[in-house]
């Protein structure tokens, strides 16, 4: 209320409401502050760091059901969720800078797949009154057992992906389609509304985020 207008805390404000949590879907209000820290210490440098911190991050592992996703040889427990807003509104959006779809529910699945294994760590620990109390760690832990391990193939690429895997893969092989995604955001929250903007705006800012190799303090030019 009292400080300076900061663009790094208004683009914590913007990353917060593009990778949008909340307290309650993430279970636990920690979890959603640990989240607006990492963006806080990402928001002005490598857009990778932001969506692969907030990726893998419990508020969002927890608030889009990336907790019950997960596989054994015996039992099947694949939930789409994430993988769905992970596309749809976190890296491509459903129709993007072509006015076609981007991906198809093949997608959705195979990245849900590449997602699993995530989990909490909970324990009881012991007080010096007889007591125990419940203690949560605040990073989910990956395990590979119930991760499936399936052969998959992402936009074209085969393997056996873990959730590590998929954003870098979406940069790699989505480039133009990302930053455009990306860009159309700077642009509507630094410029104007969309209807607003000049013919080649959104391209031009696109470029621009590619050629700073994904650096958004160089593609604003703060």
């Amino acid at each position: 209320a009292t400080s300076p207008c900061s663009i790094q805390e208004r683009l914590v404000l913007l990353w917060h409401m593009h990778f949008a949590t909340s307290c309650n879907g993430a279970h636990y209000a920690e979890h959603t502050l640990d989240q607006n820290e990492e963006i806080r210490r990402f928001a002005m440098g490598d857009l990778r760091d932001i969506v692969s911190s907030v990726t893998l991050g419990l508020a969002m592992q927890a608030y889009l059901d990336g907790l019950a996703n997960w596989w054994t040889p015996w039992q099947v427990s694949i939930n789409e969720n994430h993988a769905r807003e992970f596309l749809e509104l976190h890296m491509l959006g459903h129709i993007g800078r072509t006015a076609k779809p981007l991906y198809s529910q093949d997608d959705v699945r195979r990245i849900a797949r590449a997602f699993s294994g995530h989990h909490t760590v909970e324990r009881w620990q012991p007080n010096d009154d007889g007591t125990r109390s419940l203690f949560r760690e605040r990073t989910p832990l990956w395990r590979e057992d119930r991760w499936d391990p399936r052969p998959n193939n992402l936009f074209g690429e085969e393997g056996a992906f873990r959730p590590v895997d998929v954003a870098p893969l979406l940069f790699r092989r989505r480039a133009v389609d990302v930053s455009w995604w990306f860009a159309r955001r700077l642009c509507t929250e630094f410029v104007g509304m969309e209807s607003e903007l000049e013919p080649g705006d959104i391209e031009a800012v696109a470029d621009l985020l590619r050629a700073s190799d994904w650096n958004i303090s160089a593609t604003l030019q703060v």
